[in-house]
């Protein structure tokens, strides 16, 4: 059975998502990490960059998720008291996430990691129909399966989409094969 995925179109506008892909141009870049008993860069597991961008566009980026932690809450039934705190990530032809859960942390702990936030900066295209433009990708469905891996649903990207679910559930960032795929994402305690 697939697990509850909670969709929100035009959380950003297109023009908020230029913005952020803009300030994301010029971001410190370094490797993403996966936790693996510590934290390391694995490009067998994960090809994907970690932005680091201004801190007026982080705030309000943080502000527009913490607006819409209650709804999330009501969605899942589960208390959210806080978020992580908003990451950015470009995806470059070749980026993928194989299957992984987002928990790290005890699932007692207060900070314990309850859902997954991802906000989509980029639109997913076919390139059968010609050149890709700025602000879109080919490929790069973030794929939400079942816990026992039999079912799967994907999800293609579309600026200013926010898509979330709980943090345990397995997902995956299939293959970029043409153009950037940028995105925000965010946990919930």
């Amino acid at each position: 059975m697939l697990p509850a995925v909670f969709v929100r179109d035009e959380f950003l506008s297109r023009e908020q998502c230029r913005s952020i892909r803009l300030a994301m141009g010029i971001g410190e870049q370094s490797p993403a990490e996966i936790y693996d008993g510590q934290f390391v860069v694995d490009e067998r597991m994960r090809r994907s960059i970690d932005v680091g961008i201004d801190e007026t566009t982080v705030i309000s980026m943080e502000a527009a998720l913490a607006r819409i932690r209650p709804e999330l809450s009501r969605f899942f039934g589960v208390p959210l008291s806080s978020n992580e705190g908003a990451g950015f990530l470009r995806y470059h032809t070749g980026g993928f996430y194989r299957p992984h859960r987002d928990c790290i942390e005890a699932p007692e702990s207060p900070y314990a990691r309850r859902v997954s936030v991802i906000v989509f900066l980029t639109d997913a295209r076919s390139t059968a129909h010609g050149e890709l433009e700025d602000g879109e990708c080919a490929g790069g469905a973030l794929r939400v399966c079942s816990d026992d891996g039999a079912e799967s649903v994907d999800v293609y990207p579309r600026a200013g989409t926010l898509v979330a679910f709980k943090a345990q559930t397995v997902h995956e960032v299939r293959c970029v094969t043409a153009g950037v795929r940028d995105v925000v994402v965010d946990w919930c305690y």
